[in-house]
């Protein structure tokens, strides 16, 4: 009997273990509660050990049963820890919150924020958080596309550099979204929910790849502001007016994502088409330019023609969202073309 007591003390040590394993990577917050757990139970379990044997005799008093006076000394533990530590819980749950302080993460734009690991086991509940993960992250990415402007306007330097950071954010953010839904996609999926999961995949991979794009960018922004080079005031013009369209347009892609509005979706493969025609009338206009010797045209022309290219390539990312969108409607009337399809089914 006293060794079954003695396993009953070491049982009650020992199970306050995987709570805390379980909890620990889930935050200060959800540390408090196991820790403080433990130590009231450890704290009975080595002031109770050494009145094991002293116990024995007076078990039999409620039952003969040696199984029941095990589960009764059981019992009779637990009711002791409670009533005993409960007197210090307000003093433990101070102390837990100093030793356990929250950090604040609000200025960390790469760190996931809906992404509740609690939910990965139910698919509809995790394919919503990783949703609304994806939207924040292509607000984070509207951010840059819209200071990439102000940048390349106001010849800000610290600016630029901003950019450039933003985009380390935006990569650790597909890459937390990709491992969320992976991790979602082990459950049992329905036809819409792995639709949802593949549209999630496919749009953060997008907006990774325009982060990538304005990172380039603001690299070549650097290198202009630093040379002093200007742009003609007809060729920064017609940058401006391309730079805003495509802007617009990811405003109308962030809209489309999660309602997978058909309408916005039709808007965009519209604008596919209106946004191409301005690339090309910028890089005719400014061949004219070129062929007219004029100087500012000349010296600033290789950064003027990737910037037109690389507007066009963010704007291509864009309008990929508008596809599967169409497409499950039914309402995709022709497949892109090799061009124009995404780097994903590209490389397949």
């Amino acid at each position: 009997m006293s060794l079954a007591l003695v396993m009953v003390v070491g049982a009650n040590f020992g199970g306050v273990i995987a709570p805390i394993v379980a909890n620990w990577t889930r935050g200060p917050e959800a540390r408090r509660v196991p820790i403080g757990n433990a130590f009231f139970k450890m704290s009975g379990a080595l002031i109770l050990l050494p009145f094991v044997d002293i116990l024995i005799p007076v078990l039999p008093v409620f039952g003969e049963d040696a199984a029941r006076q095990v589960v009764n000394f059981h019992t009779l533990f637990n009711l002791c820890v409670a009533g005993v530590f409960i007197l210090f819980t307000d003093i433990a749950a101070r102390k837990l919150d100093h030793l356990f302080p929250v950090i604040p993460l609000e200025d960390d734009q790469g760190q996931p924020k809906h992404l509740d690991q609690s939910s990965i086991q139910h698919p509809s509940v995790a394919l919503a958080c990783a949703e609304r993960e994806t939207v924040r992250m292509g607000n984070i990415v509207e951010m840059m596309l819209d200071d990439s402007l102000l940048a390349l306007k106001n010849d800000d330097l610290k600016l630029a550099a901003n950019v450039i950071k933003m985009d380390n954010a935006v990569d650790n953010l597909y890459e937390a979204i990709k491992l969320y839904v992976t991790g979602a996609s082990r459950e049992s999926l329905s036809d819409e929910e792995s639709k949802r999961a593949t549209n999630i995949l496919t749009f953060t991979t997008d907006l990774e790849h325009i982060g990538d794009i304005l990172e380039n960018l603001m690299e070549m922004v650097t290198k202009k502001i630093k040379k002093k080079m200007q742009f003609s005031d007809d060729g920064f013009q017609e940058i401006i007016e391309i730079h805003e369209r495509v802007a617009n347009n990811l405003k109308l892609a962030l809209g489309a994502f999660m309602p997978g509005d058909i309408t916005l979706a039709k808007t965009l493969l519209e604008e596919k088409v209106a946004v191409n025609l301005l690339e090309r009338q910028g890089t005719e206009s400014h061949m004219a330019r070129l062929r007219d010797g004029r100087p500012d045209s000349i010296e600033t022309s290789a950064i003027h023609m990737d910037i037109l290219r690389d507007l066009k390539r963010i704007h291509s990312h864009i309008v990929a969202i508008s596809y599967p969108i169409l497409d499950a409607a039914g309402q995709l009337r022709s497949a892109p073309t090799m061009e124009n399809r995404h780097p994903l089914d590209r490389l397949s």
